[in-house]
C-alpha cells in the first residue's frame, strides 16, 4: 500500500465488503479475512523538516476501540483482528509517501462466484493477498495436545483444565443444522 501526499482511509474493518441496499458484492474475498497484518517500509516522523529520504510525517494508524496510536516505524508489524474490533483508520499523510506491505490470514469455504478460489493449489500462496489458514482447528487442537501431554482429542476434552480452552475446537451444529464430519461426543444435556 502507497499513500501519497494527501492520501488517507476513514475507518473500516478489513473483513467488510460495504454490503449496500439492494446491493450484493461481486467480490467477497474480504468476508474470509480474520487476522490482518501490516509491515511498515518506512517511518512516519513528526515533522517536514525532520524527512531525511524516505520518510514522511502523520499518517498514524488509530484503532478507536482499542484507544490506540500508532506513529509507523520502518520495520514495524501490527497485527490485528480483521473484524470491527480491529476497526481502523489512516491519518492524512502529509509529506513524504508511506509505504506498508498488508496481509491477511483467512478461513473458511471456497466461493469462485464471489472471487473466493481457496483450494485452487496452482495460485502462488499470496496471490489473493490472503494466507489461508486450511488447519486452524486442527494445528490449535495438535498445540494443546502436545503442551499438556494428551494422545487424543477425547482423552484431554475430559480434563477438567482444559475443557473451556478445548470447547470452541467442538462445535455443536455445521452451518447447515447437521453434525455431518463433526466429531461430537453427545453431553448429558443432549439427547
Amino acid at each position: 500500500m502507497a499513500y501519497d501526499p494527501g492520501s488517507d482511509m476513514g475507518m473500516h474493518n478489513d473483513n467488510d465488503v460495504n454490503y449496500q441496499p439492494d446491493f450484493e458484492p461481486d467480490l467477497q474475498l474480504a468476508t474470509r479475512n480474520v487476522v490482518g497484518a501490516i509491515i511498515y517500509l518506512n517511518s512516519s516522523v513528526k515533522n517536514k523538516e525532520d524527512i531525511v529520504k524516505y520518510e514522511y510525517n502523520s499518517g498514524e494508524i488509530v484503532f478507536p476501540y482499542a484507544n490506540v496510536t500508532h506513529v509507523p516505524k520502518a520495520g514495524d508489524v501490527l497485527i490485528f483482528p480483521s473484524n470491527y474490533l480491529g476497526t481502523h483508520e489512516i491519518k492524512l499523510c502529509h509529506n513524504g509517501s508511506r509505504y506498508a506491505y498488508i496481509g491477511y490470514f483467512a478461513q473458511g469455504s471456497s466461493h469462485p462466484e464471489r472471487g473466493i478460489f481457496i483450494a485452487d493449489e496452482k495460485l502462488p500462496i499470496g496471490t489473493q493477498g490472503q494466507i489461508w489458514v486450511k488447519t486452524l482447528r486442527e494445528d490449535y487442537i495438535s498445540y494443546i495436545l502436545d503442551k499438556y501431554g494428551y494422545e487424543d482429542l477425547e482423552m484431554a476434552s475430559r480434563d477438567s483444565r482444559l475443557h473451556s480452552i478445548l470447547r470452541p475446537t467442538i462445535p455443536r451444529l455445521s452451518s447447515s443444522g447437521t453434525r455431518e464430519n463433526l466429531p461430537h461426543k453427545k453431553g448429558k444435556n443432549e439427547r
